[in-house]
């Protein structure tokens, strides 16, 4: 009896181990959310030397990470901002302009804390270009998740859902920002594969 006991505990203990060998999970992985940066996620409206989170945005990533979701930034720079085609260097430079400028001491801003930022290298790379957008698809499709873009321009919206990304353009009244409600989230998430080639588009 012991013995038989002993060996399920070693035949559940290999599968434990193939699991974490082999990376299989039983756990359904969440989408991948992407955000435009500025006047979506940190606010800019006064002007780069007053910078801050917008209103409500903060608390909506945070409700996204306890739910368990992957979170992007696609922001647009200019070519000149940090050493000619070098990401570490102008992701670096970005960083260190919105501390410079941040005037919230309740809060801090560190692109440590998401799980990808997306920029561009040279002008023509810029948003609506399609090339971040098919980046930030390229990375969700290999994590077989589902990909949501969330941005202030219906250019840049457009150009997302053209690459297959779930697409939701951000309006600001005042204070209230209509983020895209998690009922929603839910809701796509929930989809089978279907003729509308974009749940969000309507």
């Amino acid at each position: 009896m012991t013995f038989k006991i002993i060996n399920k505990k070693l035949i559940l203990f290999s599968f434990v181990i193939l699991f974490s060998i082999t990376g299989w999970s039983t756990q359904k992985k969440k989408a991948f959310m992407w955000f435009d940066l500025g006047n979506v996620i940190v606010d800019t409206r006064k002007g780069l030397k007053q910078i801050k989170y917008m209103p409500g945005a903060l608390k909506y990533l945070q409700d996204l990470r306890q739910k368990g979701y992957l979170i992007g930034i696609i922001t647009n720079i200019p070519e000149k901002l940090g050493q000619p085609g070098n990401y570490e260097s102008k992701l670096k430079t970005v960083e260190q302009l919105i501390r410079k400028g941040w005037i919230d001491s309740k809060t801090t801003f560190s692109f440590s804390d998401y799980d990808e930022v997306l920029l561009p290298l040279y002008d023509q790379e810029r948003k609506p270009a399609p090339l971040l957008f098919e980046k930030a698809q390229e990375l969700s499709t290999n994590l077989k998740t589902k990909s949501f873009f969330q941005g202030e321009t219906f250019q840049e919206v457009v150009a997302a859902r053209e690459v297959g990304m779930f697409s939701h353009e951000i309006n600001i009244n005042g204070e209230t920002i209509n983020y895209l409600p998690m009922k929603k989230i839910n809701h796509v998430l929930s989809q089978a594969v279907s003729a509308e080639p974009n749940p969000l588009k309507k």
